[in-house]
């Protein structure tokens, strides 16, 4: 409703006086102003007080599309969710009314009373009259169930429209509710949908002796104001536009032109024009190459400039994840990532891949695949494959538990992300400036689907990704989320709906019931020069085409059943071109095409039991491949493309999905958690990660933009038997979703109750779920009406049809309660992985953390020197050995953890100035030993570490420290210093102590960047104790 004041008078006055009152009232409110909206509510409030007792009456706000669709499509849902709590969903009837209509008194009787005398009806159709300014100017005497037939419905309307629809529920699910995208044309629109289930309709006519022969409804078409039946009305044009975009292919040639007759006669519809904004479609607004399949083919994809080439050398870190089933596909991720390698920018890609699959052959080809990446000798790129054993070492040595997965079972996506982000950190650690990838192993880095500004057409480019990956290095991002184009990275059971829908609408095209392709053109082929672009098909076929990207760029989420926009879920979605055609699609058409032929030889002779067969067996073969195309989740005819301005723009963004660029290593310490509910790994767990990343590491911004993966499932392999499969997908994507709305609503409100918004999130989802279950068991309703009305509903095809059916019948209401009963232990879950970021954010701070499990999370200082003073004056010696002890003793008051070779002279006066320092005030002093031997060291060393390493030692020191003291020294001391250097810690050298420590004070050791450079562009420079506690405390303290 969106006029109150006709919403009293007319409406609400008929539903009160009805003598079989209704169970329930919904009014949807979908007014724009905010006044009329107070003034509904104050309407409805004193109505609902005048109401009997056992009538529910509830005003709800339209949730949905603005428009009549769309609140009619509220009000609906919430009936069924209302019905199904009560247990009656299956025998409820829905009666829409609109604000301004009336119903006479005995209408709901009547109908009630004609549907319970007919078994299993599923609609009842009265007549009604139209009345203009209170008079009434036409009236129907009688609907008939022959009128009532989806063709008619396609040229015209024999009379159905809101206020008279009298619908069971379960055949609005199955006919999926109004179609939201049509300005116009929804009451036909949906008619032909209930009417190409198998539906049983009976109509309700008018008795000679009823009350002044008065119809049950009444419609008033008030002339006082704009309506969207009035001439020239831009609603009702756009809607002539789609509706017949959308049912156009399956008319007839002389149904066609009785569908552009009746627009003229009636909304003096301009046909030409329409003609020429449709050609306007097919024309792209800059030229775009033909769309090849193969990478080296594509057209290059500029990106910005500004990248300098002496900082263009990349070094890459891929991480990636091969679950059961995946090995095989994983290959071709890795040859494009070798293929990346070899551009003259990048100095050196290596591939971190978790073995995270239960099968021994699969971890064998994976390890068969590490192995030849090596024996090709490649420098430049390697592949590291990560056994089970080693991520269980890796997980616990960074207090993570463990005991609690078995072996042989398979880790969820967030702690197989956790074990490839830390596996990647302590790789990517090694190579200062480098960049982590963490990808899916489904990704490829071939050609992409873009869309470019103001055209139709969508092009495959090929992204220069190492000129992206340099340049947004150059700008200093933190994370960057990439794109996903080509199939949707969602479970299957939540892009079904749609690719049902597409399969159906494209079976019917090419089945059409005028023969064919000839069904499209508006007049004879004879005169299609003279007739305008209706008359030709195959140009039709290039406007639908050309109207699908249009599809994409104004309907949001248009892959995704569950979406909370719900505009595109009754929009048929038309081959892009031939490129992107699916193999689906191409059997429907070419099965049709057989089809037709088989026609043309019955009407010359008798057909053949060959072809006859032959045809029968194209018509299996197309539903076998939409049912393979569903189980693996392919991108069918819905794509993901990504927008050229996309791809130019960074946003902040949480939408996290298999392509992620890390250049700040510190967010690969954050750990990605995914609770399990019932053994199954939630999604949206990389999202609850970018949250607790931004919260971890202030300043830190995780973004969207500037590279996009073609996401390819069509190696994923088919599993037969997969409802199991189907609902542990709903049930993560449902789950996942609500606990991130929860806590994304509580980051912006810490007031909110997250558990309050996750159970209505998560009711919301179900609701959707729920829905589109019921609908895609109409489409397959539908598409075995199809076969059986073509006659080609063999036993090949029926059993297809029962497994698509099978596939899609869940237990939706164990689910809701598994999803309900788990809320809380989700939610602490994941709030036990934010307040882990916030407990990680202190010691984040510093520029890079150390591998080593510190002690009460102190600091770690190494200590370099003189060992032997035998080329030093006593009193340039003297100097070295008081700084040392000083030093030794501002650490230990700091509680800096000291770390030194073990050895005598500066090193050991180090430990004795930090053993002067009473012990409970201080932490402990370690001493990293070239021998096996612990006895090999000064007497004041507590923590003796024997490594065995010889002069190696300096590494391991070095390593596991997080700054650098260098007191003099020679080429021991100076090699630690570049040790240092070389993994971006911060050295201090003190001057006027001669030795390497007095050559390197105050200089860059070399040309490469640091990060941050601010702290690590030179080494700092100190004369005295008090000048190192400085340098420390603007660093550390």
């Amino acid at each position: 409703c969106e006029r109150p004041e006709l919403l009293r008078r007319r409406a609400l006055q008929s539903i009160s006086s009805q003598t079989a009152p209704p169970a329930l009232v919904v009014v949807v409110d979908d007014s724009d102003s905010s006044e009329a909206r107070a003034l509904t509510r104050r309407i409805v409030d004193g109505w609902v007080k005048e109401l009997p007792n056992g009538i529910h009456a509830v005003q709800l706000r339209n949730s949905r599309t603005k428009g009549a669709a769309g609140a009619w499509n509220s009000g609906i849902a919430y009936c069924y969710e209302y019905c199904a709590r009560k247990g009656m969903a299956e025998d409820c009837f829905v009666a829409i009314l609109d604000d301004d209509d009336e119903w006479d008194s005995t209408y709901l009787e009547a109908l009630q009373r004609s549907a319970w005398e007919s078994n299993a009806c599923d609609m009842v159709v009265t007549p009604l009259q139209r009345c203009e300014d209170g008079r009434c100017v036409t009236s129907q005497r009688e609907i008939t169930s022959e009128s009532l037939t989806a063709s008619a419905f396609l040229t015209g309307n024999p009379g159905v429209q809101g206020s008279n629809m009298f619908i069971a529920l379960r055949a609005l699910l199955k006919a999926g509710l109004f179609d939201e995208s049509l300005p116009s044309s929804t009451d036909r629109d949906l008619m032909i949908r209930l009417l190409d289930l198998p539906v049983t309709v009976q109509t309700v006519a008018l008795e000679e002796e009823s009350v002044h022969c008065r119809a049950l409804v009444t419609h008033h078409a008030d002339t006082d104001r704009q309506r969207m039946s009035s001439p020239h009305s831009k609603a009702k044009v756009h809607g002539i536009i789609r509706f017949f975009e959308k049912h156009g292919q399956r008319m007839t040639r002389e149904q066609v032109e009785q569908y552009f007759d009746r627009a003229r006669r009636l909304f003096d519809f301009d046909l030409a024009a329409f003609e020429s904004e449709a050609k306007s479609w097919c024309v792209p607004a800059r030229p775009v190459a033909p769309a090849p399949l193969h990478a080296h083919e594509c057209t290059a994809l500029p990106i910005s400039n500004g990248v300098h080439e002496e900082v263009a050398e990349l070094i890459l870190v891929v991480g990636i994840t091969v679950s059961t089933g995946e090995a095989e596909c994983v290959r071709n991720l890795l040859s494009d990532l070798q293929q990346l390698s070899r551009d003259v920018r990048v100095s050196r890609v290596l591939v971190k891949v978790l073995d995270n699959t239960v099968d021994a052959c699969e971890a064998s080809v994976l390890q068969e695949l590490s192995l030849s990446a090596f024996a090709r000798g490649d420098t430049s790129f390697g592949v590291v494959c990560i056994p089970r054993d080693t991520a269980r070492t890796l997980l616990s040595r960074h207090g993570i538990d463990v005991d609690g997965i078995s072996e042989h079972e398979k880790y969820d996506i967030g702690l197989s992300r956790t074990v490839v982000q830390l596996a990647c950190y302590s790789e990517a650690y090694q190579y200062p400036g480098s960049v982590v990838w963490i990808l899916d192993s489904d990704k490829r880095l071939e050609c992409l689907m873009v869309n470019y500004p103001h055209s139709s057409a969508v092009s495959r480019v090929q992204l220069d990704y190492v000129g992206a990956i340099l340049e947004m290095k150059a700008k200093g991002r933190s994370v960057v989320l990439g794109y996903d184009t080509g199939a949707a990275p969602l479970p299957v059971v939540s892009t079904a709906r749609v690719q049902l829908l597409d399969f159906y609408y494209g079976l019917l095209a090419a089945c059409c019931c005028g023969g064919g392709s000839a069904c499209a053109g508006a007049v004879d082929t004879t005169s299609q020069a003279d007739n305008g672009l209706l008359a030709d098909h195959d140009a039709w076929m290039g406007i639908s085409s050309a109207h699908t990207v249009v599809k994409m760029q104004a309907l949001r989420d248009y892959y995704y059943d569950l979406s909370r926009c719900s505009q595109h879920l009754e929009v048929p979605f038309f081959p892009l071109s031939a490129h992107f055609q699916d193999a689906w699609e191409e059997e429907c058409v070419e099965t049709c095409a057989s089809e037709r032929s088989v026609e043309h030889q019955c009407q010359s002779e008798t057909a053949s039991p060959v072809v006859d067969a032959r045809c029968h067996c194209k018509h299996a073969r197309a539903l076998e491949r939409i049912s393979e195309t569903l189980r693996r989740g392919d991108y069918s005819s819905r794509p993901l493309v990504v927008q050229q301005y996309e791809l130019d723009q960074f946003t902040p963004c949480h939408t996290r999905g298999g392509c992620t660029l890390i250049f700040d290593l510190r967010a690969l310490l954050i750990r990605n958690t995914a609770p399990r509910v019932h053994s199954v790994g939630l999604r949206r767990s990389d999202m609850l990660w970018c949250i607790a990343v931004e919260k971890a590491i202030p300043g830190l911004v995780v973004e969207r933009g500037g590279i996009a993966v073609f996401h390819d499932r069509r190696t994923t392999p088919c599993p037969r038997s997969c409802v199991q499969a189907m609902t542990d997908g709903l049930l993560a994507d449902v789950v996942g979703h609500a606990a991130y709305a929860a806590f994304a609503a509580q980051s912006e409100d810490p007031s909110v109750d997250n558990l309050v918004v996750y159970r209505q999130a998560a009711g919301t989802r179900l609701l959707s779920a729920r829905m589109s279950i019921a609908r895609i068991s109409g489409l397959i309703d539908s598409i075995q009406h199809v076969y059986k009305r073509r006659q080609h509903l063999d036993d090949r095809s029926s059993g297809m049809l029962s497994e698509l059916r099978r596939l899609f019948t869940l237990d939706l209401d164990q689910l809701e309660d598994v999803v309900l009963e788990q809320s809380e232990q989700v939610l602490r879950s994941w709030d036990a992985q934010l307040d882990g970021a916030t407990r990680a954010s202190a010691r984040l701070q510093a520029p890079y953390e150390s591998t080593l499990i510190r002690r009460k999370g102190a600091l770690i200082v190494a200590v370099c020197g003189d060992a032997s003073f035998r080329r030093d004056s006593v009193e340039v010696r003297g100097r070295k050995l008081d700084l040392a002890f000083q030093i030794g003793r501002v650490l230990a008051e700091r509680g800096a953890v000291l770390a030194t070779g073990g050895c005598a002279g500066v090193p050991q006066e180090a430990c004795r100035g930090y053993c002067s320092v009473p012990k409970c005030d201080r932490a402990v002093c370690v001493g990293v030993l070239p021998s096996m031997d612990p006895q090999c060291c000064n007497p004041y060393v507590e923590m003796a570490l024997p490594i065995g390493l010889g002069s190696y030692r300096d590494v391991a020191l070095v390593s596991v420290a997080d700054c650098v003291i260098a007191i003099g020294g020679g080429a021991g001391t100076d090699g630690e210093m570049c040790q240092a250097w070389r993994l971006q810690k911060p050295v201090i050298a003190i001057e006027g102590v001669g030795g390497a420590s007095a050559q390197r004070a105050g200089n860059a050791l070399d040309a490469r960047v640091r990060t941050p450079a601010s702290r690590l562009e030179k080494v700092h420079s100190a004369r005295s104790a008090p000048d190192v506690a400085a340098i420390l405390r603007s660093m550390f303290w």
